[in-house]
């Protein structure tokens, strides 16, 4: 198709984001083409190429000057509009979308998965006929291409075991394992769950699938190697000789191996026999030994042997000259069995001469015998019935056939110029094979470029006795191109059949050409070979469908296929976020007062947050503590909190000391406990002190505690909502120094905090270490601290509270750089299930659906922003407290079940362990059940309990289940796990699209998904993606850019391009019912204020492939002078588009609508004669030809409202005093000026306005006598002017009758108004009398002129028309005349002529819509006989 420099119009409208243009033009292309269209019919400028647009296939699929369709660039557009193009564009009849770009041969699909437009790929995918196979000038498919754009999309071969086992083909003994003997066309996934899940398996352990690391198919059955540690061997197939173990005869599936509990690491499988290779390097084998292939003799005293036939059901240890020997592998064929170690090869069975020793001296081989001729260690064998391939360490191959062995040549890779630049590594380094693979007598080698070689030997009896002249030629049949292209393993089946997997995870099978084989000429002389297995024109490789990320491969010579692949591996969420000691620390009054009290800003470290938050900057210290690890930055950190919090209370203290009223409750964070130490108030939640320990929980209860160094009590004047405990003091230890035995016998407030820090968070700073105490003072100058004190105060409340692990802390003798033995999970455990069985207070209730939960606000409040955000609401929780000052929260839409781990994570801290004891039938069920877990923890914003739900989510996800785990990640906006399920989308992108399992994704879902791959696709390629090369180029060449005029796209009136159609457009029916010949003609309110405002170019949606008399081509509209003002300036109609006009002119003015009843009647009024008074105004709906509905005038006179005229000509009326005359609304032609004359050549006054002659009431009118015969108008020439347009119209003709006066024109809506093209004109005129020189005309210039021309061209032949027509008129009323026929029928006939409907059918004219007869009412005149005779009331309507 040939390119053009200029846009085309679709590409123009495609700029212009133009849709509806884009759809109407595409449909006038249809119907200018259509069946009905001639050839020579066309009316496209030669501008536009019209060669180049054609049908419209051909205009859908038209070029750029770069050769880009429309559908390449909305494809690769990442705009939210492209989609909507790409829809359009493919709805098209005749689109190609497999056309290549000439730079890269791209097509649609290319291009749209190279920028991660999956809008554009799914509307792509769903059509048919797209090709996913077109390659571009590398090779690349378009998935090859998106391939290489992220990261993780292909396999990882060194995986130890694949995921997925996938069978098709021939199903003829069963060797497929589906279930079933059908065979399959496709591949088929095989469940590879645990067949007989443990009974004490809960949770995810109950659904972890088994790996699969090798699949090995013979002809009659198949075995796998799993990744269970042991027992690890599936076998399925027909099992009629022993070949699938004890006790099976068929097995339609994969079934495991009895009574064999051993480590399979290799399997090896001869058409009735089975070899074994252990993880110990030992061989097993069983199956029917009537070949010797066994390795041993059958012994009939075996259990597992049979007594009649040489069958050994059950795995025996082959011995012999393995005997203590670790063997690395093994083969086997229908004959014979081989294996190899370290030190060489060994073989048994039929001799055939393959076995590496002479055929005639040892014909059969009962145990394993080692083959002297392979001096060197072995990597692989490939044994059949008449040879055997070895590759040994060297990378070389020896064949033994026929008695004699021989080492095989591989072709190296033939490039063109030996002088070339580059050399690859094919040119310069031998072959080196690293697999061998053998079906009966074709053998296939996979080398470690990736190249595949093909070979066959023949049957030893069908050849010459000089064997040693036998040549064997491999024949490459794979040539690695590229490093995706690269065969990573193969495997090969009869006939030729190879099978093989390539880097990125695909498979292509080899199979024969159907073209060749059907072709006669195959075997004439001189086309080459026959078909066979060796000749490559007559085999050819295609593709597997449905199959990526395959990393081995296998097949057999019954046409059965297996594949194991890989499955992508879902980003793993880290597991961060506070847990249950910082999150409760964090509830303390005193660090929240510290928060809130000072500014973060102020001082380098931040309190009170999250002492596990990577934002938090530790204390500064000095240059030799720079090495100090996290778990000391932390202790700092910790430290630095303890001792502000006590600066805090140390300054409160006066005004706690000084307070008469005791303190409210509110603001306090829920706490209900008060400590006074030393004047000091610290508050506390009674709950959590309970569950730490005993003696504060009776203390609390009102029991108090007297030891011998501590007495804790409540206090008895206490006084408001606040419960007070007094801790004091009784004697200090001895080992205390002596400079503190003389100090009050008080706690010192940092002890309590320090206390308290190790309640709530199980975690205590040694503030009394040097190092640490040695910063603090340094960051704290009036810090007293005395760190022996602390150490032994707080030592003395381990003891009294019964702190057991706290109290061996601090007793020990390093206890830096420690922390205390965990307890607070424990006890917070019990404290929610004793608070169940009402034996522990709570303040809490949790309605749910099923049973009422009992909680504790301290808890919760610090757990859940949801909780914490009710309960700092004081204001809205004081009515809601009840008496026992305990809440109830309705959570009736949850059930326990639900709620059940929600409570464990909250109390327990729970981690991955958490839904590990759900039991689940399904591993759907178990998702949902995880889905409602996380929908709860959405609900109570428990962050850390969405990220352990993903992460158990993230265990299970597959590629069918991806897009329902995408709507929930959505739904429940867990964002780690919705760009988690993305990534492993984005990887696995291939087979979704291709299975299509996202045709019903939500439009919002897939675009979120589409921005996340596009951010991998940056991340691999961050400089060509991200537009910092365009960005610099630009800087540097900003002036250069600044002087070049770079065109832009223009858009070609497309309406021109269009055909006329044969047939009169359809009127919108929302528009007001005008003929499309009709010019409306509406006059501005005179506003000053008001400017012209374009009406907009709308195309209506009523189906019509051409614009409808409403629609306005905004760029046709020349400019328009505003600075004349509206009283001064005569208002000019609405410029419309004149699709067929009548009449053209220069001026026009606004007059009521008139028909030929008036103008009689204006006639004879200047004649003296005067019509019945009966008559009125004319009859609705009768006028001149194509007109509008006239509106009814009733009493004075109508609305000054505008109304609609013909295009081209201008009927007005003038309305004098009550008693005058009634004037005749007046006929002048567009396009000569308007003489002005009365009969009696006196000038009538001028009056304004649009009101029709109103007669006196109470005059009697004189009656109208004789024949009804209108004026005799006779056309004549006027007299030339001077205008320019006017002289163009020599034609045109005015009347000869006498000419009433007309009113001036005055800027009301009824005033007379000069057209559109007069308003241009003068400007034109205006324009040219104001310059000096001639200029020469602007494109524009000549096309307005042009079009003019030919307006007035049309115009002047349908006033001929015209002049015709009433020449007819004239002739027609003289006959009637003659005939005696009277024009009305009195009063009863006109009022019938009022009701009248005044239609009918007719010919139609050049002037307009003709017609002959109408109907009138059921007592008109002569209109009511069905159109027999023509209504004298209406012409040509």
């Amino acid at each position: 198709m040939a390119l053009y420099s200029y846009p085309t119009p679709l590409h123009v409208l495609y700029s212009q984001k133009d849709t509806r243009g884009f759809r109407q033009l595409l449909d006038a292309r249809q119907q200018s083409n259509g069946p009905h269209s001639g050839a020579g019919g066309s009316s496209l400028p030669r501008s536009w190429g019209v060669s180049s647009l054609g049908p419209v296939g051909n205009e859908v699929n038209a070029r750029d000057g770069f050769g880009r369709t429309l559908l390449h660039i909305a494809a690769a557009s990442l705009d939210g509009w492209a989609p909507e193009w790409v829809r359009i564009c493919l709805a098209q009849k005749g689109i190609d979308v497999n056309l290549q770009d000439p730079e890269n041969a791209w097509s649609a699909l290319h291009r749209a998965l190279y920028v991660g437009n999956l809008h554009a790929v799914r509307l792509l995918m769903e059509r048919a006929d797209t090709d996913l196979k077109s390659k571009d000038h590398e090779d690349f498919t378009p998935w090859d291409v998106y391939n290489l754009t992220v990261d993780g999309t292909y396999p990882d071969f060194e995986a130890p075991y694949g995921t997925m086992l996938y069978t098709w083909g021939v199903n003829r003994n069963f060797t497929l394992g589906l279930g079933d003997g059908d065979d399959r066309t496709y591949p088929e996934p095989i469940n590879l769950a645990r067949l007989t899940p443990p009974s004490n398996a809960t949770g995810s352990a109950r659904f972890d699938t088994i790996g699969v690391s090798s699949i090995v198919m013979a002809k009659l059955h198949t075995g796998i190697v799993t990744s269970e540690a042991r027992a690890n061997v599936r076998l399925c197939g027909f099992g009629s000789g022993g070949r699938l173990g004890a006790g099976s005869h068929t097995q339609y599936s994969f079934a495991p191996l009895k009574d064999f509990a051993h480590t399979v690491t290799a399997l090896a499988l001869g058409q009735d026999h089975t070899l074994a290779l252990t993880s110990s390097g030992e061989v097993y084998s069983w199956g029917l030994g009537r070949f010797a292939q066994l390795g041993y003799i059958i012994d009939k005293d075996d259990k597992g042997a049979a007594d009649s036939e040489q069958v050994q059901y059950s795995p025996k240890k082959v011995v012999g000259s393995l005997k203590g020997k670790e063997v690395r592998g093994i083969a086997a064929c229908k004959t014979a069995s081989a294996a190899w170690t370290r030190e060489g090869l060994y073989t048994w069975g039929t001799n055939a001469g393959q076995l590496g020793y002479d055929r005639h001296t040892v014909p059969t081989q009962v145990s394993p015998r080692k083959v002297t001729a392979v001096t060197q260690g072995v990597i692989d064998a490939a044994l059949a019935e008449n040879a055997m391939c070895v590759l040994l360490e060297s990378q070389d191959v020896l064949c033994f056939w026929n008695g004699i062995h021989f080492k095989i040549n591989f072709p190296a890779q033939k490039f063109k110029s030996e002088s070339s630049v580059y050399r690859p590594p094919q040119a310069i380094v031998k072959v080196m094979i690293n697999k061998l693979v053998v079906c009966e007598n074709a053998f296939v080698a996979l080398s470690t470029f990736g190249d595949v070689f093909f070979f066959t030997l023949p049957d030893p009896g069908n050849v010459d006795n000089d064997s040693e002249k036998f040549t064997l030629k491999p024949q490459r049949i794979w040539a690695t191109r590229c490093a995706e292209s690269m065969a990573k393993d193969v495997g090969v089946g009869a006939d030729g059949t190879v099978l093989l997997c390539t880097a990125t995870g695909h498979v292509f099978s080899r199979q024969r050409n159907q073209k060749l084989a059907n072709d006669s000429r195959r075997s004439l002389p001189g086309q080459g070979a026959p078909p066979g297995p060796g000749n490559l024109k007559s085999f050819k490789f295609h593709r597997v469908p449905w199959l990526q990320r395959v990393i081995k491969v296998s097949a057999n010579s019954t046409g059965a296929f297996g594949a194991i692949a890989v499955d992508a591996v879902p980003k793993r969420l880290d597991l961060t976020g506070p847990t249950l000691g910082e999150q409760l620390v964090q509830g303390l009054p005193h660090f929240k007062q510290v928060a809130g009290s000072r500014a973060t800003s102020d001082s380098d470290v931040q309190s009170p947050m999250s002492l596990s938050s990577d934002n938090i900057s530790p204390v500064p210290v000095t240059d030799e503590d720079d090495d100090d690890g996290p778990s000391e930055t932390f202790e700092l950190m910790a430290a630095s909190q303890v001792v502000e919090a006590y600066l805090q209370l140390e300054e409160d203290k006066l005004a706690q000391v000084t307070k008469v009223e005791p303190m409210p409750a509110r603001h306090l964070w829920g706490a209900d406990v008060s400590i006074e130490v030393a004047g000091c108030t610290i508050y506390a939640h009674q709950a959590i002190l309970a569950a730490r320990s005993t003696v504060l929980k009776d203390a609390l209860a009102g029991k108090g505690y007297t030891g011998s160094e501590v007495a804790i009590a409540l206090s008895k004047n206490a006084k408001g909502p606040l419960t007070k405990l007094n801790i004091r003091l009784l004697t200090r230890p001895s080992t205390v120094m002596q400079e503190l035995q003389d100090l009050p016998l008080v706690f010192h407030p940092l002890s309590v905090l320090l206390l308290l820090q190790y309640l709530y968070s199980d975690t205590i700073p040694s503030i009394w270490d040097r190092l640490v105490g040695e910063r603090l003072l340094g960051r704290y100058p009036k810090l007293k601290l005395h760190a022996s004190r602390l150490r032994a105060e707080v030592s003395t409340l381990a003891r009294a509270l019964g702190l057991s692990a706290l109290e061996a802390f601090m007793s020990a003798a390093t206890y830096a750089r420690r922390t205390p033995t965990p307890t607070l999970i424990r006890d917070m455990s019990r404290l929610f299930a004793s608070s169940q069985g009402r034996e522990a207070k709570y303040d809490m209730v949790l309605q749910l659906k099923d049973r009422q939960v009992h909680c504790h606000s301290a808890v919760l409040r610090t757990r859940s922003p949801f909780f914490a955000s009710m309960f700092d609401d004081e204001d809205w929780m004081a009515d809601r407290w009840s008496n026992e000052h305990v809440v109830q929260i309705d959570m009736r839409h949850l059930t326990w079940e639900v709620m059940e781990p929600v409570c464990a994570y909250i109390y327990e801290d729970k981690g991955l362990e958490l839904l590990d004891n759900i039991v689940r039938n399904t591993v759907d069920d178990y998702i949902d059940y995880v889905c409602h877990v996380m929908a709860v923890a959405s609900e109570l914003l428990l962050d850390k309990l969405m990220l352990v739900c993903s992460s158990v989510i993230l265990r299970h996800v597959n590629l069918y289940n991806i897009p329902s785990l995408l709507a929930d990640a959505a739904h429940l906006s867990a964002k780690p796990l919705l760009n988690s399920l993305c990534g492993y989308l984005a990887m696995n992108l291939e087979s979704v699209m291709e299975s299509r399992l996202l045709d019903d994704m939500p439009r919002d879902l897939l675009g979120k998904v589409g921005e996340y791959i596009r951010s991998l696709q940056a991340e691999r390629s961050p400089v060509a993606r991200s537009g910092i090369l365009i960005e610099e180029a630009m800087k540097t060449n900003m002036d250069w850019s600044s002087m070049e005029d770079f065109p832009q796209p223009i858009q070609r009136s497309w309406k021109k391009m269009v055909k006329p159609s044969p047939k009169l457009s359809p009127i919108n029916p929302l528009s007001p019912r005008i003929s499309p010949l009709i010019k409306p003609l509406m006059s501005p309110p005179a506003n000053k204020n008001t400017h012209f405002k374009s009406p907009p170019l709308v195309i209506p949606d009523d189906g019509g492939i051409f614009a409808m008399d409403e629609d306005v081509e905004t760029s046709r509209i020349p400019p328009m002078s505003l600075d004349t003002p509206a009283s001064s300036q005569p208002a000019s109609p609405l410029p419309i588009p004149n699709r067929a006009p009548v009449w053209k002119g220069k001026s026009l003015q606004a007059h009521q609508k008139a028909d030929m009843r008036s103008i009689m009647a204006e006639e004879a009024t200047s004649n003296g004669r005067y019509l019945p008074t009966g008559v009125g105004s004319a009859p609705k709906g009768q006028g001149f030809p194509a007109y509008a509905p006239l509106l009814p005038a009733k009493g004075l006179g109508v609305s000054p409202s505008p109304s609609r005229t013909p295009s081209g000509v201008s009927v007005s009326s003038t309305t004098g005093p009550s008693t005058s005359t009634p004037s005749t609304p007046q006929l002048r032609l567009a396009g000569r000026p308007l003489t002005q004359r009365s009969p009696s050549g006196a000038q009538p006054p001028a009056t304004s306005g649009s009101h029709l002659p109103t007669p006196t009431m109470g005059t009697r009118q004189p009656a109208f006598k004789g024949p009804a015969l209108g004026p005799i108008i006779t056309p004549v020439r006027a007299t030339p002017s001077d205008s320019t347009s006017r002289r163009r119209n020599q034609d045109a003709w005015t009347s000869g009758g006498p000419l009433l006066s007309t009113s001036p024109p005055s800027a009301g809506p009824s005033s007379g108004n000069l057209s559109f093209l007069a308003i241009q004109q003068e400007q034109k005129e205006a324009l040219l009398a104001g310059t000096k020189a001639p200029k020469k005309p602007s494109l524009l210039e000549i096309q307005e002129q042009e079009r003019t021309k030919k307006l007035e061209e049309q115009a002047s032949r349908e006033e001929t028309a015209f002049i015709q027509w009433w020449a007819q008129e004239e002739e027609r009323m003289r006959r009637g005349a003659g005939r005696g026929i009277p024009l009305t029928e009195g009063p009863d006939g006109g009022r019938s002529q009022r009701r009248g409907k005044g239609r009918g059918k007719g010919e139609t004219t050049e002037g307009g819509r003709g017609g002959h007869g109408g109907r009138g009412g059921r007592r008109g005149g002569a209109a009511r006989e069905k159109g027999k005779c023509q209504s004298q009331a209406t012409v040509g309507a």
